[in-house]
């Protein structure tokens, strides 16, 4: 592998030779901006001319710029395989400045198509992702991106992915920013924080071989148990009913809605592995105080879940990386804590020779914000309940080892003994994060290197908690991702509109997170939080079906068959729900194989097109298109009213529509049926995967789906004991 260092008007050039595709240059921008430089003070100095001094040694190459400023700029190279690992730092005893950021500039030719980096599909406010009329999809030419973690659809990664054969890493946490090609039709601009920056080009023949060696390099993946990759269920809220939706008294020992899914599910043959219980499960305003389970709420609560095993059904929980209750009260005495955003001042906390937190607290500048349409004493009112809430609540500080220990084992773990299998992560990813620079953890890392960091250390220290107690039997599902969190649990794509520019969206990011290394990955079918719209979520339970982790929820706290719009008892949701969910029970072993086959080798489980055919330019195209493993190539329909879809074919390959079972050559666009319940399935022809026939698994699914029952009776089948 070769680097060149060159120079054009007076800046420095380096110009990498890829073996597989267009050299990658890291060029000026333009007579006043540089390739490489660091910004210290509020002025970026730019590298200029060829380096003062050389050294090559072993496999590093070292160059030295002897700045205008008195610094002195040193860069290491070394050559892997086919791969450059780049380290950027100010050397020398008189060195004054303190890099703040640092700025890479990189060529880009003309067609280039660029992705990766995050799960949605713009940056900004998340509603921006699934704006109608939005024209973004996976190629994020043309877009700029910060890389600081967002909340809710938050997953990130300092990777992209180029078409030219080269993939860019940055390593570390600090924040920074890609800008591709927008304010520069030809430049890729690169600016991160970090005193020292050190990023990688991975170079090889295929996008898929790169995409593997990031998600190696940052991996391996998270392999769950076989069981989380069958049909889930959940709701937002579970409320224990004297009746139920039918009227019916409810006599069940157990919370009142749950049985009446597990129970409704049962008599259709909706299959379900895994049902996952939200928020509020516990007592006080948040609904999880102390970790200990409302038994109001949840009558029973270690007899249901023996009862739900009996059913072969796992149970998994909703937390938070926050404390509440005597918890937060242990937390805060014990220094474990965090300072969140919107607490209360804390001025002249003890220090830290006190053995206490050392955390100092930053006011934020000006008045309170201003909320339109609010008076001043509700905006009062709003921000006395909100510190009411916030006053016992401690985010938990995951650098301190001591307080890892403590609340995986008295939050996970001690529910984990009592049967559950898993969590659903929530809020980890900057919702209640301060990201100040004069703000320490327990590490003596600022808060602002930690922010993004934060993510995997949440699911980490579930994961550490949860191993000695369930071996490898469990699923961790947290929302946001960054640099090594995909080691430790799966994920789902956050609070997504229900609309159909919602279901675009998780269509686009599941891609992009195959691209980031993150395999294992869900989404609300049917979106959240607002009211459940029938066709997306038709549409939606399609594309669940053929997504690494098919769960159904929260669908407005109603089942199909007591919806609280019309039709309330809906057959043809229900006939939709069953096909697919009964669909999925038949791919569980081919998902799990492929999650394997993701950990072991970097594969993702969903795959663009592009990963498998990139000579073909159609597979850059069709975006709506992808591979779910090695056999099967799904289109997925997300407009409203839309009952055709043309799907691209990729050559090389005989296509069996599983719809007429009719066969197509590769190499072109097929113009499809695809009424409401169909999303466009094709089977590579020659694959020994073994699939029920749609059609014939569809019309049993209306007839079975077509009766009314009554709890009462389902209940009396139980025999409560």
């Amino acid at each position: 592998m070769k680097v060149r260092v060159g120079e054009i008007n007076n800046f420095s050039v380096f110009e990498i030779t890829n073996p597989y595709g267009p050299h990658v240059a890291i060029q000026p921008v333009s007579n006043d901006t540089g390739s490489i430089g660091f910004e210290a003070g509020g002025e970026i100095y730019w590298l200029t001319g060829k380096p003062d001094q050389k050294e090559r040694r072993g496999g590093i190459t070292k160059f030295i710029w002897d700045m205008n400023s008195g610094e002195k700029v040193e860069l290491q190279i070394t050559a892997e395989n086919d791969d450059v690992n780049f380290q950027l730092s100010l050397v020398g005893e008189d060195t004054l400045k303190m890099p703040e950021k640092w700025h890479i500039n990189i060529g880009a030719t003309e067609e280039e198509y660029f992705t990766g980096v995050f799960e949605r599909v713009v940056d900004g406010n998340q509603r921006n992702s699934w704006i109608t009329g939005i024209q973004t999809a996976l190629n994020l030419r043309n877009e700029r991106v910060e890389m600081k973690v967002q909340p809710t659809v938050s997953a990130y990664a300092p990777f992209y992915l180029s078409s030219n054969n080269y993939g860019f890493f940055v390593q570390g946490t600090w924040p920074g920013l890609f800008d591709f090609c927008k304010a520069n039709s030809n430049i890729v601009q690169i600016a991160f924080e970090d005193p020292e920056l050190v990023f990688i080009l991975y170079f090889g023949s295929s996008p898929k071989q790169i995409v593997q060696k990031h998600a190696l390099e940052t991996g391996p993946s998270f392999l769950p148990p076989r069981w989380a990759f069958g049909p889930w269920r959940w709701r937002d809220e579970h409320r224990n009913n004297k009746t139920y939706f039918d009227g019916s008294k409810v006599t069940a020992p157990y919370n009142s809605e749950m049985v009446e899914d597990i129970l409704m599910m049962q008599a259709y043959d909706i299959p379900c592995t895994a049902y996952w219980i939200d928020r509020p499960w516990g007592s006080g305003s948040f609904g999880f105080d102390d970790y200990e389970i409302d038994y109001e709420r949840l009558p029973d609560f270690e007899e249901m879940i023996s009862w739900l095993n009996e059913k072969d059904i796992e149970l998994m929980l909703w937390i938070c990386p926050w404390v509440y209750g005597d918890m937060a009260d242990v937390a805060e005495e014990r220094g474990y804590g965090m300072i969140g955003r919107g607490q209360r001042p804390m001025f002249g906390m003890t220090p830290p020779s006190s053995g206490r937190s050392n955390t100092q607290f930053e006011r934020p500048p000006g008045p309170m914000r201003e909320m339109p349409g609010v008076s001043g004493e509700q905006r009062v009112a709003q921000f006395s309940r909100s510190q009411r809430q916030m006053e016992n609540m401690v985010v938990m500080d995951f650098t301190n080892p001591e307080a890892c220990e403590w609340w995986g084992e008295n939050g996970p773990a001690k529910l984990a003994r009592m049967g559950i299998k898993g969590f659903k992560l929530d809020r980890g990813d900057g919702e209640r994060l301060v990201d100040s620079l004069h703000l320490i953890t327990s590490a003596g890392i600022t808060y602002r290197e930690n922010y993004n960091d934060y993510v995997r250390q949440y699911v980490k220290v579930t994961y550490d908690a949860l191993e000695p107690v369930l071996g490898s039997d469990f699923i961790l599902y947290p929302r946001g991702q960054y640099t090594g969190s995909a080691r430790y649990g799966g994920m789902w794509a956050g609070d997504t509109d229900n609309s159909a520019g919602g279901l675009r969206s998780v269509l686009i990011g599941v891609q992009r997170c195959a691209v980031m290394g993150y395999p294992v990955w869900g989404s609300d079918a049917g979106g959240y939080p607002k009211r459940l719209q029938r066709e997306v979520t038709m549409r939606w339970l399609g594309f669940a079906c053929f997504s690494p982790i098919m769960e159904v929820g929260p669908t407005n706290n109603c089942g199909f068959w007591g919806m609280d719009s019309q039709p309330s008892y809906d057959h043809e949701l229900l006939a939709v729900w069953r096909f697919y969910t009964n669909l999925r029970m038949s791919l569980v072993d081919y998902v799990y194989n492929l999650a394997k086959e993701a950990s072991e080798t970097g594969m993702p489980i969903v795959r663009p097109l592009f990963l498998e055919y990139p000579e073909q330019d159609e597979s850059w195209n069709d975006w709506e298109t992808l591979k779910f493993g090695d056999d099967l190539l799904v289109s997925i329909v997300w407009e409203n009213r839309k009952t055709k879809q043309l799907v691209y074919l990729p050559a090389g390959e005989t296509w069996v529509n599983l719809w007429d079972n009719q066969e197509y050559q590769g190499g072109k666009y097929l113009e499809v049926d695809a009424p409401l319940h169909q999303q466009p399935v094709f089977l590579r022809k020659g694959s020994d995967l073994s699939l029920p026939d749609f059609n014939e698994l569809y019309k049993e699914s209306v007839a079975v789906t077509s009766v009314e029952y009554q709890m009462s009776d389902l209940e009396a089948g139980e025999e409560w004991r």
